[in-house]
């Protein structure tokens, strides 16, 4: 029961206005015309939205309009580092800092790239243009990321990047 999705009948004037950044484990006709390829090792879909994650909060690129700033506009999301759940105020996220803590203060590129196959490099390139990209950004997830096993997880990963750009209720997000 697959319907076609709306995406098909605008995808030309999405290429035509947007950076596109496909992530999939083969090298589609979409990936081909996209701007970047992110060649994933099938069901690591995860993986690669934590990198991303981790790089927009360690580089301060998270959209603080959306999500919230540090009490003293102090960027305390540094590699390995506990923070404080304190010292952050968010606006229309929740949770964010917990997340950190628990999932992300280690999901370095570096630790994403042996186990996605995407290099650390383009990981770091492509997580910087998303962010530059805010509000008018948008993590789309396909149905081969959540038609496996953790792929809800998956799936809740690369949603979540959504809410550090801010697309979530934006035009072009």
């Amino acid at each position: 029961n697959r319907q076609v999705p709306h995406v098909l009948n605008v995808w030309g004037e999405v290429m035509d206005r947007a950076k596109v950044a496909i992530v999939d484990p083969r090298l589609s006709t979409t990936a081909a015309k996209a701007d970047e390829w992110l060649p994933v090792i099938p069901g690591e879909d995860g993986a690669l939205a934590l990198a991303i994650a981790h790089v927009i909060l360690t580089e301060g690129l998270w959209y603080r309009e959306f999500v919230g700033d540090f009490v003293d506009g102090v960027n305390r999301f540094k590699t390995g580092v506990t923070v404080d759940e304190e010292t952050f105020v968010e606006k229309y996220t929740y949770g964010l800092v917990k997340w950190w803590n628990i999932e992300l203060k280690n999901r370095t590129p570096e630790w994403a790239e042996p186990i996605t196959g995407v290099p650390a490099e383009q990981i770091y390139r492509v997580a910087r243009d998303f962010a530059d990209a805010a509000p008018r950004a948008i993590s789309w997830v396909a149905p081969g990321t959540a038609m496996q096993i953790r792929g809800a997880y998956n799936c809740m990963a690369a949603h979540a990047l959504n809410g550090l750009v801010g697309s979530v209720d934006n035009i072009g997000g």
